[in-house]
């Protein structure tokens, strides 16, 4: 659900409400609240890219816990965090630049005379 859409700012009222009458004492509802509105609304849009969503937060909280343990020194510590985040932004950058990169490949292997496109 698109942020300028109607149906974005008619349902948006009912689920701030929501979070604010959650007493901050209990702040791990609250939590849980704004990850499931964020699936709901995701899910509005495509469903089956919640998938992906699900993947991007268990590999950003994976890696947050990742990163906690005091095993973790130096060069390794930095390895894990950048690969961490690689895989945490590899969706985005897949699904922002997979039609520009597939038809640059297409119209650079059709002048050479080589049919070739990705689905």
């Amino acid at each position: 659900m698109a942020f300028n859409s109607f149906n974005f700012w008619l349902v948006f009222p009912i689920f701030f409400l929501v979070y604010w009458l959650i007493p901050v004492r209990f702040i791990q509802w609250r939590k849980f609240w704004l990850v499931l509105v964020s699936y709901l609304l995701y899910m509005n849009w495509k469903p089956v890219f919640a998938l992906v969503l699900l993947g991007v937060t268990l590999t950003t909280y994976g890696g947050g816990r990742l990163l906690d343990y005091p095993i973790l020194k130096g060069r390794l510590r930095k390895w894990a965090a950048w690969s961490c985040c690689l895989l945490s932004l590899f969706p985005l950058l897949f699904f922002k630049y997979y039609n520009f990169l597939n038809e640059c490949i297409s119209v650079g292997l059709d002048s050479i005379g080589l049919l070739f496109s990705l689905p």
